[in-house]
């Protein structure tokens, strides 16, 4: 996990000023260790520290124990913010999901998931396909095409964009047009190459 001390004085303050996708702060205070961990989502997800060689292996480890049991594949949760930007610098202020440019897509995502694949998938015959927001059809191509594609298939939510902004908490007024085109234009680009 990232565990990281306060800021401020008596360290009281979070490590930066990432907020949650879901509402409030992606800082949790662990008063037993007088530590804050990392959450971009709920308090009860804490993120995987991915950049820890043991966490890896031990993710592949649960891969390949659930894939010798004989699940067909795997549905990865929002797998595109696994890779965090070293030093969790302070993000773009945003409503939620302050931070966001620095996981979305992080630096070693490719590296992360090809090793993935690489290690245990293609080891099995099974299907994989990643949940991912904030996620276009060109984007998603360079997940799910070629020969050494990371995933078989990705779950956009651009058709989201039709009535809210990133997610359902923070509403819009419903635009057909953008439902159209994030649907449209991921199947038409994808079509025959994911």
């Amino acid at each position: 996990y990232f565990w990281r001390k306060g800021k401020g004085k008596n360290g009281k303050r979070p490590p930066n000023n990432w907020l949650s996708t879901f509402e409030g702060g992606a800082w949790e205070y662990d008063k037993g260790l007088d530590e804050y961990y990392l959450h971009v989502f709920a308090k009860k997800q804490p993120d995987l520290n991915m950049d820890n060689p043991k966490v890896r292996e031990e993710v592949k480890s649960i891969m390949r124990f659930w894939l010798d049991m004989g699940v067909d594949g795997f549905r990865e949760d929002v797998i595109t913010f696994i890779s965090k930007k070293e030093g969790l610098p302070n993000g773009f202020p945003l409503p939620i999901a302050t931070g966001v440019e620095h996981y979305n897509k992080g630096p070693h995502i490719h590296e992360y998931l090809k090793e993935f694949r690489h290690d245990v998938l293609n080891h099995y015959d099974c299907f994989v396909v990643g949940e991912s927001p904030m996620t276009g059809a060109d984007d998603a191509l360079s997940f799910t095409e070629g020969q050494d594609k990371e995933l078989d298939m990705m779950i956009s939510f651009d058709h989201m964009q039709a009535d809210c902004f990133m997610t359902d908490t923070i509403s819009t007024p419903f635009n057909l047009q953008k439902d159209e085109v994030g649907i449209y234009t991921l199947a038409e680009k994808l079509y025959g190459r994911a």
